[in-house]
C-alpha cells in the first residue's frame, strides 16, 4: 500500500489511493468474518472439536472434512499468499540492509549485486529461523501475535509519526535510534509488570498507544533548541 502512495504523481492522487484502499478492506474482511461463522457453524453441526489454535481451523476442515479439492485449493492459496508475503518482505528488508546499513552505493555493480545476493540468503535464513522458533514455541494464534509484536515494533512509528506530523519542533537526529529502543525496552517492562503496577490490569493491543506516547515524550525532550541543530 505504502509502494502504491509513493509510485502516484501528487498528494491528492495518494489520498484517494489511501481512502478507497481502505474502503476496499471493509467487505473482505466482513467476507472472512462470516466464514469463519460458518466454519464454527459447521464443526458444531458435525461434532468437530475446536483445536486449541484457532489459525489450524481452516487446514483441518480443508483438509479431513471437506472435499478433496478444496484441500488443493486450500495449499495452492497457502502458497500463493506465503510466497507474495515472502517476497514482498525480503525484497524490502535486503534493500534496507544493504542500501541504509551496509552502504552498497560507492562499490562496482558487480560489488552490489554480490552484496545483495548474499543479503538476501542470510536474511531469508533468518527469517526462516524466526518462524520455526514462532512454531516451536508460541502457542498463540498468528493474528493476535502479529498483531502483539506489532504493538512494540510500531509504537516509535507512530511516535515518529506523530511528532512530525502535529508537532513543530525538530529533533536530535542521532537521538532517535535510542529512543526507539528505549521506548521499545520500557514498553516490554510495563505491558510484563502492568498487573503489578496498575492493580491487576493487562494491558491487550492498546500496548502500542502507549509505546507511541514513550516515544514522543522522548523524542520531546531531545528536541532542538536551535533551529540550525541536528
Amino acid at each position: 500500500m505504502m509502494q502504491k502512495n509513493l509510485s502516484l504523481k501528487n498528494i491528492r492522487e495518494a489520498k484517494k489511493n489511501f481512502l478507497s484502499f481502505s474502503l476496499a478492506f471493509v467487505p473482505v474482511n466482513f467476507i472472512f468474518l462470516c466464514l469463519g461463522v460458518l466454519f464454527f457453524i459447521y464443526m458444531q453441526t458435525l461434532g468437530i472439536a475446536v483445536p486449541a489454535q484457532t489459525d489450524s481451523i481452516y487446514p483441518l476442515l480443508a483438509t479431513r472434512y471437506l472435499p478433496a479439492a478444496t484441500g488443493i485449493f486450500f495449499m495452492l492459496g497457502v502458497i500463493a499468499a506465503a510466497f507474495s508475503s515472502a517476497n514482498s518482505a525480503l525484497v524490502a528488508m535486503t534493500t534496507s540492509f544493504t542500501v541504509d546499513i551496509y552502504g552498497v552505493s560507492g562499490k562496482s555493480e558487480a560489488q552490489q549485486k554480490r552484496i545483495r545476493f548474499y543479503a538476501h540468503l542470510a536474511i531469508a535464513a533468518l527469517l526462516a529461523l524466526i518462524l520455526l522458533l514462532f512454531n516451536a514455541f508460541h502457542n498463540d494464534s498468528v493474528v493476535r501475535a502479529i498483531f502483539k509484536f506489532a504493538g512494540y515494533t510500531y509504537g516509535p512509528l507512530l511516535g515518529l509519526f506523530f511528532t512530525g506530523i502535529c508537532l513543530k519542533y525538530r529533533v536530535h537526529d542521532r537521538a532517535v535510534p535510542y529512543i526507539a529502543a528505549l521506548s521499545i525496552l520500557l514498553t516490554v517492562l510495563i505491558d510484563t509488570f502492568s498487573e503489578q503496577l496498575l492493580a491487576g490490569y493487562r494491558f491487550g493491543f492498546e500496548i502500542l498507544l502507549v509505546n507511541g506516547l514513550l516515544t514522543a515524550i522522548g523524542l520531546f525532550l531531545f528536541r532542538c533548541k536551535n533551529e540550525g541543530e541536528k
